[in-house]
């Protein structure tokens, strides 16, 4: 087995960069002087994971929310770091590609196994769970990829490679609405003034308000 080293695009607060690799490591860096700070791990072995000859142990980049740090993995595990001495506070056995999204007291994942997910923030106790697509016919022979959520309006976006757009209630995860694009998409949407924008597979931009 193979793991391919690299790292999701980091993030920084308060003069501290954080870094998580393909590997499962999590660095805390001095911005200024590059010191480690406090460094973990969120590595695992899933079993899909021991056919393959790729292990990605960090999904999605990094989400600094006031005094947390989650880490969406790769491997079936997620966790909640305290910023400063990086204690973890909790994990769970969910992992996925994309970054987790805040809101006031909860996190909303995308997990690999196609759910999203609410997860209170102080606990990371499951608040409410719904399913989406995983595969893309009846045939079952080719996955559904879910870019997302982001939360606009009170409601919460994902787009897949597919060209579906999908809004979710954050209260209560109730589907709230569907749109099937002619083409799918490859990147979360991306709010700006009131406008949702969102890149296609043949490279178009799409703007929906």
């Amino acid at each position: 087995i193979t793991t391919i080293l690299g790292s999701t695009p980091p993030a920084a607060a308060a003069g501290v960069v954080y870094i998580a690799y393909a590997s499962g490591e999590v660095f805390a860096l001095a911005a200024d002087t590059g010191r480690v700070l406090w460094t973990d791990t969120v590595a695992g072995l899933t079993a899909t994971a021991r056919t393959g000859m790729f292990i990605d142990d960090v999904g999605g980049p990094p989400l600094i929310d006031r005094d947390r740090l989650i880490i969406v993995g790769g491997s079936d595990r997620t966790v909640s770091f305290d910023i400063d001495r990086g204690i973890q506070a909790w994990e769970l056995p969910y992992g996925g590609t994309q970054m987790a999204w805040p809101s006031a007291q909860h996190y909303f994942i995308a997990t690999d196994n196609g759910r999203l997910i609410a997860v209170d923030r102080d606990t990371g106790g499951v608040a409410w769970a719904r399913s989406l697509p995983k595969y893309a016919d009846a045939s079952r022979l080719d996955r559904v990829e879910w870019f997302g959520p982001v939360l606009a309006a009170n409601r919460l976006v994902l787009v897949s490679n597919t060209g579906n757009i999908v809004t979710i209630s954050p209260a209560t995860g109730r589907l709230l609405g569907r749109v099937e694009n002619r083409d799918g998409f490859v990147a979360p949407p991306v709010i700006a003034q009131n406008t949702m924008l969102l890149v296609t597979e043949n490279g178009d931009l799409v703007a929906y308000q």
